[in-house]
């Protein structure tokens, strides 16, 4: 009976200390962006280890203001407008929907999100980089891949704050498309997307999923629909965080990206991958900086060009107007020319008349002097 009775009781406390990890276990996992920029928001982020039980008591939403400034981030108007809600995606996956009414302007969305649970409370950053809808990169006028040079591997990588900006601007090159001689490589890191335009060599070994422990020294080949953002979900380490890792694809790809910027990557371009030591070299604060200056480049970018159309379109209406009023000139000038040829007839015509009376005074004369 005394056995018993101790058996139930170290039961009973293995079951109290495994409770709390029970209740810590809930987590975010992986979030996927559906949206484009300019359009509302449309997200959804995993849940991880969570029991039907639990699903019912979780509340999640965009933390408050003080929890961003704990943080030490700013929170726009617009992360007020997110709503979260619980549901099951497509797979049955139970998951954190996250919508908006109105429009998202801003390339890059900093949210801090805050799950509460009946027995426990969650904070998790994440970061977003939004492109265009239908964005697909900067396509070849040509529709096949430019040839260019596999980038160089750096042998080191400063750490130092200073030094990763400057190696932005030092490593952007003028785009030799035209001039590289080099042919790109059939290995994609998606075997079963080869390259048309350039069979395999058979002394490469075949290349592995974007999913692996280490991506480090992979290439990827660009193609229509690649964006930088969704490469580096793909791609990107643990321990490595979003902006790291958009900063470092950038810094290590300058040839792969048109306007030295890099929301513009280009179609065909060799894209490799660094090494988890140099994206973890690269500080966070001037990753984020960079990234947000790359944004507010690219949204003046679209800015340019939308005033480039409104002005075409305008100097197309001129040009119209023109065109219409030019019609109108020559009946004009076509009219006058008609009354001036009438005019001339009326003038033939009173010249008639006189002409017969001098030739009939001069035969009168011919006619005296007969006599």
């Amino acid at each position: 009976m005394v056995h018993s009775s101790k058996l139930k009781y170290i039961a009973i406390a293995i079951c109290l200390i495994l409770f709390p990890f029970s209740i810590y276990a809930a987590g975010l996992g992986k979030l996927n962006v559906i949206s484009g920029l300019g359009e509302p928001l449309k997200a959804d982020i995993e849940l991880l280890s969570v029991t039907a039980e639990e699903l019912s008591s979780i509340n999640a939403t965009i933390a408050p203001i003080q929890a961003y400034q704990d943080q030490g981030l700013e929170k726009p108007a617009s992360h007020n407008d997110i709503k979260i809600e619980v549901a099951k995606n497509a797979r049955g996956m139970p998951v954190l929907k996250l919508r908006s009414v109105q429009p998202i302007t801003d390339a890059f969305l900093d949210m801090l999100i805050q799950v509460d649970w009946s027995s426990g409370r969650l904070l998790r950053e994440y970061t977003v980089l939004l492109d265009p809808p239908g964005y697909t990169g900067e396509a070849n006028t040509n529709g096949q891949p430019n040839a260019v040079q596999s980038p160089k591997v750096a042998t080191e990588k400063n750490k130092e704050t200073t030094s990763a900006k400057e190696s932005v601007n030092s490593e952007v090159t003028t785009h030799p498309v035209s001039s590289a001689t080099s042919e790109i490589k059939s290995s994609e890191v998606k075997p079963q997307k080869k390259s048309k335009s350039h069979p395999s060599k058979s002394d490469q070994p075949p290349t592995t999923e974007f999913a692996t422990e280490s991506n480090s020294g992979q290439e990827h080949t660009t193609e229509r629909g690649d964006t930088l953002s969704k490469l580096a979900h793909e791609l990107k380490p643990e321990g490595v965080s979003l902006e790291q890792m958009l900063v470092g694809l950038y810094q290590e790809n300058p040839q792969a990206f048109d306007g030295d910027n890099m929301n513009r990557l280009k179609v065909g371009q060799i894209v490799r991958v660094p090494s988890q030591d140099s994206l973890q070299g690269i500080s966070k604060s001037v990753a984020r900086k960079e990234v947000r200056v790359h944004a507010a480049n690219w949204n003046a970018y679209k800015n340019k060009l939308a005033g480039i159309v409104e002005e075409s379109a305008g100097s197309e209406a001129a040009v119209a107007t023109q065109s219409a009023s030019g019609k109108v000139v020559t009946e004009d000038k076509t009219a006058a020319v008609a009354k001036a040829s009438k005019d001339v007839v009326k003038l033939s015509a009173v010249e008639t008349p006189a002409k017969t009376a001098d030739d009939k005074v001069l035969k009168d004369k011919v006619a005296a002097l007969q006599e």
